[in-house]
């Protein structure tokens, strides 16, 4: 007696398959469903799974079959359905390996790592339970003989969830691709733009910057045109009075009396002076503007360069009766060049005492910066103050600038170059300092300056 119980028997308890109910589940093209691929060779394996599984949906969803008689045939199937959800894999079917090499075909050529895969065979013996899970990426392992209703309804149901699930994350990661991609895009667009709107700022930067470097540079030389014109004429003004006398004195030296030849060579002597003076400023200044000037800041000892300016114009300032005084503390240092702050200090004193009248004052004074928190650390204020004929507010302005060239005479008509301050502002700020000016008329004036204490950037 045979004991083995057929297939059709175990599945459908009394029902038979029939050609006609398979005809019935042809493939429908983009169909709500899920797609379910039967690969085996024996027609009667289609014929009982599809009508094992005819009624059954998920999650509202029927079930679309496809069917493959061989391992090729399968392999064209899905290369026409890549959205296959299922395969029902028999193993032996052209060859004893067919079914695993369909499968290994599957997850490494087309790798499809979506689809589920379900061995069933109906020999067991080819294709063992235990090698196939280790050997093959595979999902489920039925044999036939051992297949109910139940059963594959159970495992298709289970196959179907995992694929759905998998297909969720699958979907989610590609749109997240896509938002990824889209943010890149829109990164690279707003970065594009960004470097475009920068380029655009340069460019205007770069603009306006050449715009105001001309604008400096035409101002400057009108300033330096019209400052020459000053200098022109006031460098021929003191020949005048030179070559006037020396002719006079060539046409009367045998007729008139030695204080008067004296009094002429006196007044040759002034405005050579003047002229000496005139020049050697302009050397001065020439050669700041040339950087040709040498700069060397270094520690020094206020109270000697001080000291040493008024030793220096002692004498002229008793000529005209002025007193010359000092308020520093001991032991103040600067950081500055040496030279330039001789040349700053002897500039204010000189000015001073040709603006002071007889029996008047000069004081230089020194503070540190404490008393004034405006110029920050690091810096000490020096001020020459004099009780001379002081400065209108108005003309307090032109004193530093060039294109104005302000001069006026002294208290005993001495005569200046209008180039002192223009020079002693420029050493100021060479020296990292800056200097002003506080006066009213008929009461003297304050030049203050600042020096810093160290070096600064």
């Amino acid at each position: 007696m045979n004991n083995k119980t057929d297939l059709s028997d175990q599945i459908f308890l009394g029902e038979s398959p029939s050609i006609d109910e398979a005809a019935q589940n042809q493939p429908e093209e983009d169909c709500n469903c899920w797609k379910i691929l039967i690969v085996d060779d024996k027609l009667e394996a289609h014929q009982v799974a599809k009508l094992a599984l005819k009624r059954l949906k998920f999650e509202r969803k029927i079930l679309q079959f496809y069917s493959a008689f061989s391992a090729q045939e399968a392999k064209e199937i899905l290369q026409d359905q890549p959205d296959i959800a299922l395969i029902l894999l028999d193993v032996v079917m052209e060859s004893d390996q067919a079914g695993l090499e369909l499968a290994q075909y599957i997850r490494d050529k087309l790798v499809n790592r979506l689809v589920r895969i379900i061995i069933r065979t109906g020999q067991p013996g080819k294709a063992p339970e235990e090698l196939i899970f280790m050997d093959y990426d595979i999902n489920d392992y039925t044999t036939k003989t051992e297949l109910t209703r139940t059963k594959i309804t159970s495992a298709v149901i289970g196959a179907l969830r995992s694929y759905r699930d998998l297909t969720t994350i699958e979907n989610q990661k590609k749109e997240l691709q896509q938002i990824n991609q889209k943010l890149r895009q829109e990164i690279e667009l707003r970065q594009k733009l960004e470097a475009e709107r920068l380029e655009q700022e340069k460019l205007r930067l770069e603009k306006e910057f050449l715009a105001k470097q001309t604008e400096e540079l035409t101002k400057l030389n009108t300033e330096k045109d019209r400052f020459f014109s000053i200098v022109a004429h006031d460098l021929k003004g003191p020949f005048l009075p030179v070559l006037g006398n020396a002719e006079l004195l060539i046409e009367i030296a045998d007729y008139v009396s030695a204080d008067e030849v004296r009094q002429r060579c006196q007044t040759i002597y002034d405005a050579g002076s003047r002229v000496i003076d005139l020049l050697d400023n302009l050397l001065q200044w020439s050669r700041m503007q040339m950087e040709r000037i040498n700069f060397d800041p270094v520690h020094v000892n206020l109270n000697d360069i001080i000291e040493n300016n008024l030793w220096l114009f002692d004498q002229s300032a008793a000529n005209k009766e002025i007193h010359l005084k000092s308020e520093i503390d001991e032991g103040v240092h600067v950081f500055a060049d040496v030279n330039m702050l001789n040349i700053v200090l002897r500039n204010l004193t000189s000015n001073a005492i040709k603006f002071t009248p007889p029996q008047g004052q000069i004081t230089i004074s020194v503070r540190n910066n404490n008393a004034q928190p405006n110029q920050g650390i690091g810096f000490v204020e020096i001020a020459v103050k004099d009780t001379g004929v002081g400065i209108s507010r108005e003309n307090q302005p032109k004193l530093f600038r060039i294109d104005e060239h302000y001069t006026t005479l002294g208290t005993n008509e001495e005569k200046g170059t209008g180039l002192g301050l223009i020079i002693t502002k420029e050493m100021v700020e060479r020296n990292r300092g800056r200097i002003w000016v506080e006066s009213e008329p008929d009461q003297g004036a304050t030049f203050r300056f600042t020096v810093p204490t160290e070096p600064t950037e």
